[in-house]
């Protein structure tokens, strides 16, 4: 003897199709929702492009470039300092005989800091 399955019928299909669209617009709205969170639970960053860490310059002056990601507030060496949209930021600083202690000290909205170090060495 065979069993026979029976079709489902089609409205039954609608509720299947209907079902299945709303879990994968949930799906995105919680994928999205996730990609977005990221970015405030990875806390503040501090990039520096230049000058290289432990470089020796000849020049009274140096600038400092990079970027502050997640950021609110930024300090140079306790100076505040501007940024961009993206966060880059470009500062000009003079540099002593010896070795030069540079300090960028960023925090984001909840408070969470990160501080970054150079060190250039002046042959003035």
């Amino acid at each position: 003897m065979t069993t026979q399955t029976m079709p489902l019928s089609r409205t039954t299909n609608r509720r299947l199709l209907k079902l299945l669209i709303v879990i994968i617009f949930f799906g995105i709205i919680i994928a999205y929702a996730i990609s977005r969170s990221f970015n405030y639970v990875s806390g503040p960053e501090i990039k520096i492009f230049e000058p290289i860490n432990g470089s020796t310059t000849t020049s009274p002056t140096v600038t400092i470039q990079g970027q502050a990601l997640r950021v609110n507030k930024i300090t140079l060496n306790g100076k505040p300092i501007s940024i961009d949209e993206k966060g880059y930021w470009k500062e000009s600083i003079i540099i002593f005989q010896g070795l030069n202690k540079i300090t960028l000290y960023a925090e984001d909205q909840f408070g969470r800091n990160t501080k970054e170090e150079l060190d250039l060495v002046g042959e003035i």
